[in-house]
């Protein structure tokens, strides 16, 4: 399993098992200068939402995987939702997978009731 499979990343309060995949996630999807693979996951891994925007209305792919996370995921697992919106609001698709799994249905198996509702409410449909 990916360590993008940990969706258990709310803020605030990190617990012990959280921050720990949030750290596998930033290790995971760094080249080799320790730099993010590209603008757009840069911006949403430092949390700078007005540069999220910046880039998705420049062209900037909202849909983009890193490390075979959907970036709208990373948004919601960082307990990031001005940046989720922005992403959305780019186009981003609610029902992204990873490993075959719905992202909403990854959020409510980790307990994350929080960013499932969030992409129900933008229109995911979880699997029966």
């Amino acid at each position: 399993a990916s360590a993008a499979a940990n969706f258990g990343l709310r803020n605030p309060g990190l617990k012990p098992r959280a921050l720990l995949g949030l750290l596998l996630l930033l290790v995971a999807g760094c080249s080799n200068s320790g730099a993010p693979t590209s603008p757009l996951a840069g911006a949403v891994l430092s949390a700078d939402a007005a540069r999220v925007e910046q880039l998705v209305r420049s062209g900037e792919d909202p849909n983009e995987n890193w490390n075979g996370t959907p970036l709208l995921a990373l948004a919601l697992a960082g307990g990031q939702p001005a940046i989720a919106q922005a992403l959305f609001d780019g186009g981003a698709r609610v029902d992204a997978e990873i490993d075959g799994v719905g992202i909403v249905d990854g959020f409510y198996r980790d307990g994350d009731t929080v960013s499932g509702a969030w992409l129900e409410a933008h229109g995911a449909h979880r699997k029966p």
